[in-house]
């Protein structure tokens, strides 16, 4: 750093020994001159309007959205492109737009690639749940057939109650103790559909249940305006081959609770 400045200073010397020398008539066309020369390129490369810097990234930008829509594979060369040039608190945006844009124009391979390529961008950065729902889109747009997965509850053969409110939480069996879906209605009705709206965490959801055909943990709990509370748990195993399905819990398996 040191060495750099000494040199910037030798280079420097003539050229104010020069501007300093009352006898030279061509100062000022010198001076003006010079200065020019060291605003062009602090404007061209270094200023917030920075033109070089704006055509590198519309070439950029427009490579990418080129062999994005014309349905050419990216490859990590050209995210590390994008890693090179994009200052890093805009990194996530960027690989957000790309993975949003290929799924968009339907080039799955390249929004694959992308989530692949940048899911310890989205970690490291807090953007867990963005990076989920991006997921989900993907898998969504891949395996279509997967994406209006739904279970339907029917507790209409609940034992006598007068219902106020009605929680269900579904889990994987032996699986995280965190809930696939919750829903929570506070009405009478007895038909309750979930999907993956239902979910906590994007693509932890009712579709990607019925794509592992997981086995289910539903808990069902009523209760009824005469402060009594009913319980359900049962356990259901998913197929691929059906993904809408209908449970009615019988009355049989309705434990009332202790209040």
């Amino acid at each position: 750093m040191i060495l750099s400045l000494i040199i910037s200073f030798l280079i420097a010397a003539p050229f104010f020994l020069y501007i300093f020398n009352v006898g030279n008539r061509a100062r000022s066309l010198v001076l003006f001159f010079g200065l020019l020369i060291i605003f062009i390129p602090s404007f061209l490369f270094l200023s917030k309007y920075s033109v070089i810097g704006s055509s590198k990234e519309i070439i950029l930008v427009s490579e990418v959205n080129s062999k994005i829509i014309s349905g050419e594979a990216l490859k990590t060369s050209d995210l590390k492109k994008i890693r090179n040039y994009v200052p890093e608190d805009e990194l996530v945006l960027w690989f957000e737009e790309i993975i949003r844009k290929s799924i968009q124009e339907n080039n799955l391979d390249a929004a694959e690639l992308t989530l692949r390529y940048a899911e310890e961008d989205f970690m490291q950065s807090g953007n867990e749940t963005s990076y989920y729902f991006l997921f989900s889109l993907l898998r969504d747009k891949k395996f279509p057939q997967f994406a209006s997965a739904s279970i339907t509850l029917d507790i209409s053969d609940l034992p006598k109650c007068a219902i106020e409110d009605s929680v269900f939480k579904i889990f994987i069996n032996d699986g995280p103790l965190i809930p696939l879906a919750i829903s929570q209605n506070n009405s009478s009705e007895v038909i309750h559909k979930i999907t993956n709206a239902n979910s906590p965490i994007p693509g932890f959801d009712i579709s990607s249940a019925f794509m592992n055909e997981s086995t289910l943990r539903i808990i069902s709990k009523v209760i009824c305006e005469n402060d009594d509370i009913f319980e359900a748990k049962r356990l259901f195993k998913l197929s691929k081959n059906d993904v809408n399905v209908t449970y009615k819990i019988p009355s049989n398996q309705w434990l009332i609770a202790l209040k």
